[in-house]
């Protein structure tokens, strides 16, 4: 029962220049709803303050906001939105909030 196997292996390099390349954030130019699309960063956050807090303020302001997203030890944080329009309030909203007395900068 001795049996040969035989194995043959090519090595090819393939290349296609027809391949497209991949755009940075290109996620962004598709046709479905992307939390990137729509999100906004609040800077000059105080160096100790609650997720839960933060959310209430929010609230209380009128900000229709999806989600918050707030990086760990961090003095900023991520506000996303479903749409443009909430995003546009948003931004004029936050605009020269004062939260636990820091004035708040936010970026688009």
């Amino acid at each position: 029962m001795d049996e040969e196997i035989e194995i043959s292996m090519t090595d090819e390099i393939v290349e296609s220049s027809t391949e497209p390349k991949i755009k940075e954030k290109g996620y962004l130019a598709r046709d479905e709803y992307t939390s990137e699309r729509f999100k906004l960063e609040l800077n000059n956050l105080p160096k100790y303050f609650g997720f839960g807090d933060l959310k209430k303020k929010l609230k209380l302001l009128g900000v229709n906001f999806v989600k918050i997203k707030v990086p760990k030890a961090a003095t900023h944080a991520y506000v996303n939105f479903r749409n443009e329009e909430d995003k546009e309030k948003g931004l004029k909203l936050l605009t020269g909030w004062t939260y636990r007395g820091n004035r708040i900068e936010v970026s688009v």
